[in-house]
């Protein structure tokens, strides 16, 4: 009998340990730094045609990102760097966070994330991803505008990739090269063509709307969604 309840005790300590095993790994797994994994938003096709860049010390590209769900959190943003053999094989740039407009244009600057880099920066058409981690308000409703800042000159020839392939659905993004961006965006579009979608790919996880308990997990709701009428007093 003793026998038998130790190898039930072992059995108990095994499977517990089992179990915290696949704990671990589900909370020590991280998104890969071209935002492939679970959750992601990824507009481009995986090949990249092209690679843009624009003459200046200003240099701004943004794409459009918006989820599929709300309340979405945004927590990662992966950039996908290209160059020419002249080029050289790292830059610095920001990651810039901006708010859309109501008729779609980027809004003001909602947050900045200074100092990125990458190195080993490949030739076309292969890329290099970098990504930066983010800690950004929790979409209820809409999207935003995110991308990079950086410098370059005709000698500094690295581009962010491009995604041309004609099957991909074109994503609203925007470019310039102005210090005064906020008046001086122009579509990426219509500076090439063919633009379909930027290398900048988002991943993410449900969000909690901290003023509602539509969506979270474990809500108690006895309403049908619909309210017919209100009791008011004083």
């Amino acid at each position: 009998f003793a026998e038998t309840n130790l190898k039930i005790m072992n059995r108990i300590i095994l499977f517990s340990i089992v179990i915290i095993f696949f704990a671990c790994v589900k909370i020590s797994y991280t998104q890969p730094n071209d935002c492939s994994g679970p959750n992601s938003e990824i507009h481009d096709d995986g090949t990249f045609e092209n690679g843009y860049t624009m003459g200046g010390d200003s240099i701004r590209f943004i794409m459009k990102v918006e989820p599929t769900v709300y309340p979405w959190n945004y927590k990662k943003v992966c950039i996908g760097w290209t160059r020419v053999f002249t080029g050289p094989s790292s830059l610095d740039y920001d990651i810039m966070i901006f708010k859309v407009n109501a008729n779609g244009t980027p809004g003001f600057l909602l947050k900045e994330f200074l100092g990125q880099h990458v190195d080993s920066i490949p030739i076309l058409p292969n890329v290099k991803w970098s990504s930066t981690e983010l800690n950004l308000p929790i979409l209820i409703t809409g999207s935003y505008y995110i991308g990079v800042r950086y410098k370059n000159n005709p000698q500094r020839e690295v581009f962010i990739a491009s995604d041309e392939s004609p099957g991909t659905p074109e994503i609203p993004s925007y470019c310039t090269n102005e210090l005064d961006y906020f008046q001086n965006w122009i579509t990426t579009d219509s500076q090439w063509a063919d633009y379909k979608s930027l290398a900048i790919r988002m991943s993410g996880e449900p969000g909690l709307d901290a003023m509602s308990c539509v969506n979270p997990s474990g809500a108690e709701i006895h309403d049908d969604g619909t309210f017919e009428n209100a009791a008011l007093s004083s």
